[in-house]
């Protein structure tokens, strides 16, 4: 510029020489570089252009000309401080951001303008049409929230064209602190609620080989694609994953390293709480990946749990396959008392037809007399099912059955739905008998009351079969007062209501776990081994350790995993305290244990034998009962319809 200076000196004479050309044409290319800082012009777009690196941030202010070309406004840099350095790369550059828009908020404040970063998973932190992430760091919302009332749009560039903020950000200015404290955002309200010292998560950390990849990876940045499976679920929250204090946090939540976890689980087991409730409180202070399926893992493997739990999810409703003759399956069931009296019912699968008797006792001797009136009509059937109540289960009612070829099957004890047909029949006929009872005068008895109900259920069109009982068993219609109205058309198959089922299977020889009625005040479980299988639902489980064999329903066993601890809590430790109980509750006719009646090979191979015959059964408590027999003869043949 001298040779341009000396034309104005005093005395001078003006002549424009090649030296003043030479200066001139400097001074004009200096003046139009983008080195140069240009003056705000409000009527000029803004973009801020930022950046970040390991020690320090840096940004830069630009006006945009009608050319496309950036003009400065300002440059602004500065160090990291000592807490600023452990954050996490994506808090890094968003930090640049944040400060930027602070320090040119003069500039900045109602105009729209451009934020231009080289960091692409800002974006979906940032972006304009992006919502922030619900796990997202503490300083990311406040960040994010901050911005919000500034209008801009956010842009990504490559790295080769963010030359001037990088280079300030690896050039940058000295800053003092002035005594700012080290700002942390959740662990210091979760450190004193963890059951574990935060120094030891902090140095566990380091140790777990796969959180100190993902350490690593926050403070220098993400690969492209996770190295093995494993990173998967961390790779997936990267934009939410941050370092707090040198422990690795997602949102609120401290990433327990590999070690710890079983501790932790321990600890939000300790009261034997159920899965929601461990899940629940596991979500409000810590995280790792399949936390919910370890938590559901360690409960199903608490022992103390198996053997207090409730029951079961309802299986699936078996259905008795259908009978193709009269009589060829026969449900039988008690009603009562009703008045004093019990009520014995019989009814035919195939046919649906009922019958009811009024019995004063309800002993072995009459029922099984009921049975032969009703075999004396229909002939015998090939298979009956009962409950377990005493005259069921006796030997007067097994040796019937045995003689006249019958098969006796018992339901499970304490689970009805076995014998649903029959407990359907007690409830329609217990329904009716109540209503007529308070329509009639006392003066009717309860024999004619049953007998009409009989007379009008026997010569109504069933749902399931769609004809009459009276049909298919006497294959004509029965005239009736209401004859006239007969209608043959056939009923439509009720559909039962869909609901949640269990759908599981055991093989023999299986540890399970089977509900115990020895303590029938008290549900609780023992574990036993599967005996046997009897049918689609129900199986012999024998305990341990006890020569005692039970049945049980599918809807009264569950599946025994191992224990966490690997102890197995034996049915024996448990025997004292069913001994004091069990002597003072009464039997139960209808909740009995099943006792299995000898089978006829048995009897025959025992018929030499002079010393009485002993058969192990369960009494009212559950416990097994020796019971002698008197000795048993040579038996013959057995005679059909010896009734």
């Amino acid at each position: 510029m001298k040779p341009l200076y000396s034309l104005l000196e005093q005395g001078s004479v003006f002549k424009w020489t090649k030296a003043c050309q030479q200066a001139f044409d400097v001074a004009k290319q200096e003046i139009s570089s983008e080195l140069v800082l240009v003056h705000y012009d409000i009527n000029k777009p803004l973009r801020l252009v930022c950046d970040a690196s390991q020690y320090g941030i840096g940004a830069v202010l630009n006006h945009v000309d009608s050319d496309g070309t950036e003009r400065p406004i300002s440059f602004i840099s500065r160090v990291l401080t000592k807490s600023e350095k452990n954050y996490s790369m994506i808090h890094k550059e968003a930090l640049s951001i944040y400060w930027a828009v602070q320090k040119f908020y003069q500039f900045l404040a109602g105009r729209k303008f451009e934020i231009m970063s080289d960091h692409r998973p800002l974006q979906a932190l940032f972006g304009e049409t992006r919502s922030l992430p619900q796990m997202a760091a503490g300083r990311l919302q406040r960040w994010s929230l901050f911005l919000s009332n500034f209008d801009y749009t956010f842009k990504v560039i490559k790295g080769s064209e963010n030359v001037k903020a990088d280079a300030l950000s690896r050039l940058p200015l000295p800053f003092e602190e002035g005594g700012e404290e080290e700002i942390y955002d959740y662990l210091h309200f979760v450190e004193n609620c963890v059951p574990i010292d935060v120094n030891i998560i902090r140095s566990e950390t380091r140790k777990d080989p796969i959180l100190s990849k993902i350490y690593n990876s926050l403070r220098y940045g993400f690969p492209e694609k996770p190295d093995n499976e494993i990173l998967k679920p961390f790779f997936v929250r990267k934009n939410e994953l941050y370092i707090d204090n040198d422990i690795i946090m997602w949102g609120y939540r401290v990433v327990i390293p590999t070690k710890l976890r079983q501790q932790l689980l321990k600890e939000l087991h300790n009261t034997h709480e159920g899965m929601v409730k461990m899940k629940a409180n596991a979500r409000s202070y810590f995280w790792w990946p399949s936390l919910d399926n370890e938590i559901e893992d360690y409960v199903r493997r608490c022992n103390i749990c198996m053997l207090e739990r409730p029951e079961p999810l309802k299986s699936k409703a078996a259905s008795w396959q259908d009978a193709k003759h009269l009589y060829e399956r026969v449900h039988a069931d008690f009603l009562g008392p009703i008045r004093g009296k019990m009520i014995l019912i019989i009814i035919d699968s195939f046919s649906k037809w009922p019958e009811a008797f009024v019995m004063n006792s309800t002993n072995a001797i009459h029922t099984v007399e009921k049975f032969r009136e009703v075999c004396s009509r229909f002939g015998l059937p090939k298979l009956i099912v009962t409950d377990n109540g005493t005259q069921f289960i006796s030997e007067q009612f097994s040796q019937f059955c045995f003689y006249n070829g019958i098969k006796h099957m018992t339901s499970p004890p304490y689970h009805p739905q076995s014998n649903g047909f029959a407990e359907n029949s007690v409830k329609t006929l217990k329904s009716s008998i109540t209503k007529m009872f308070k329509a009639e005068s006392k003066a009717v008895s309860m024999e004619t009351l049953i007998n009409r109900f009989l007379c009008h259920y026997r010569n109504s069109i069933h749902q399931t079969t769609g004809y009459r009982p009276s049909e298919l068993v006497f294959k004509n219609k029965i005239r009736t007062r209401l004859d006239l109205l007969t209608d043959n058309n056939k009923g439509v198959k009720a559909n039962r209501g869909s609901r949640s089922v269990r759908v599981v299977e055991f093989d023999e020889g299986e540890l399970v776990y089977c509900r115990d009625y020895r303590m029938p005040n008290k549900k609780s479980w023992v574990l036993c081994k599967i005996d046997e299988r009897l049918g689609d639902n129900v199986y012999m489980c024998r305990l341990l350790n006890e020569n005692v064999v039970w049945k049980r329903h599918l809807d009264q066993i569950v599946k025994a995993l191992p224990p966490n601890d690997g102890s197995v809590v034996n049915s024996e430790e448990r025997r004292d305290t069913v001994n004091q109980t069990h002597q003072s509750h009464h039997q139960n006719a209808e909740t009995q244990e099943a006792i299995v009646p000898l089978t006829p090979s048995v009897r025959l191979e025992q018929e030499n034998v002079n010393e009485p015959l002993k058969e192990v059964v369960e009494n009212d408590g559950g416990e097994p009962v020796i019971i002698n027999t008197r000795p048993k003869r040579q038996f013959k043949p057995p005679q059909r319809l010896n009734l």
